[in-house]
């Protein structure tokens, strides 16, 4: 059953070890068709088992296991954090253009 009580048939269970880079730890998951609205979503079971901390502020997850830790950025994190640094640029060009123009220099 999902979050919003839709019944998805399950396709299979797997167990084993899973890896997310680096952090190594024991797993189990059901296997079912998402319909394309994500390409992995850990449940509570996988979430304790990487020990997972949530951020929501930054949409980041800290993982840990076998003596490692990390964090995971939202898929769409890189493409804000490009979009930003580009706006940057842009506003910085613009700010330096009009000092030019102005005959300014700071």
């Amino acid at each position: 059953r999902m979050a919003n009580g839709t019944l998805v048939p399950l396709r299979a269970t797997w167990r084993g070890e899973v890896t997310i880079t680096g952090v190594r730890t024991q797993g189990e998951f059901e296997v079912f068709d998402s319909g394309g609205g994500w390409k992995f979503l850990f449940g509570k079971p996988m979430l304790h088992t990487f020990k997972a901390i949530h951020k929501y502020e930054v949409d980041t997850v800290h993982i840990t296991g076998n003596g490692v830790s990390t964090t995971i950025y939202n898929q769409n994190h890189a493409e804000l954090t490009k979009a930003k640094e580009h706006k940057d640029k842009v506003k910085e060009t613009t700010t330096t253009q009009v000092n030019v123009l102005d005959n300014k220099t700071e």
